[in-house]
């Protein structure tokens, strides 16, 4: 369990990288910073970690994609 909260939190690292990318760089537009902080978030890998560790309920099947 612990490696898939390593691996969470590196997917969630890149999060703060796309937005000052955008912010303070002007490297993305808004759209884009949006489209792939989507994206991102919506990664199968990350979703069954976030799954593996218990976020979810148990009850709960996990997100579809």
């Amino acid at each position: 369990m612990q490696h898939n909260a390593f691996e969470i939190c590196e997917w969630v690292a890149e999060a703060p990288v796309l937005l000052h990318d955008h912010v303070a760089c002007g490297k993305h537009s808004a759209a884009e910073a949006v489209a792939r902080l989507q994206a991102l978030m919506s990664e199968r890998e990350l979703l069954q970690a976030i799954c593996d560790v218990g976020y979810f309920p148990p009850n709960k099947p996990m997100p579809r994609i």
